[in-house]
């Protein structure tokens, strides 16, 4: 029996969806899809501020919209921390505190909220805070960066690029994001 790695079977299902498949998705969008798109949701978040600050403790402010025709169940949100630094300023994902609550928006209803967010203690620097919003199945539908701060926590973290996963029995190791079969 053949034996065909992980990463050649995650390769695969990648080139079959991205590149047989002849339907693109959107979640959100502000211009005019080529044909063939499908626009499956219109959530725009807006309006995204820091309100207060005690030491690493956020207080953020922020809107969202339904700019579709149909209702749009199922809505999350989530505080996004993202680490600056000189060389990346688009930042890397630090931490995503995603909150209980799960919305729904009537076609052009607008909600308002506001929140409070605990950095962790292991941030440490400079970092973009951003509100974004999805699906609980993870379909990414809006968000909007409400400021740049800088945390004084320990620094000290678990960097996820340098683990891994490993099966038993198996000499290679997988990435994080392989998940288990």
């Amino acid at each position: 029996m053949k034996h065909v790695s992980l990463s050649t079977k995650v390769l695969s299902v990648l080139f079959t969806v991205l590149f047989v498949s002849p339907v693109s998705v959107f979640a959100q969008t502000g211009e005019e899809q080529s044909s063939g798109a499908t626009v499956v949701a219109q959530v725009a978040v807006f309006d995204s501020v820091v309100v207060s600050r005690n030491d690493d403790t956020l207080s953020l402010s922020f809107k969202m919209k339904n700019g579709g025709n149909t209702v749009q169940p199922d809505i999350k949100y989530a505080v996004e921390a993202y680490a600056l630094t000189a060389t990346n300023q688009n930042g890397t994902l630090a931490d995503r505190h995603v909150y209980e609550e799960t919305i729904s928006l009537k076609p052009g209803e607008v909600i308002s909220r506001t929140v409070s967010y605990d950095a962790p203690p292991s941030l440490d620097g400079v970092y973009r805070i951003r509100v974004a919003s999805r699906t609980s199945s993870g379909l990414p539908l809006g968000g909007m960066t409400a400021e740049t701060v800088r945390f004084t926590g320990s620094g000290l973290f678990i960097e996820p690029s340098l683990c891994n996963l490993s099966v038993e029995g198996d000499d290679e190791q997988y990435q994080l994001s392989a998940g288990v079969d």
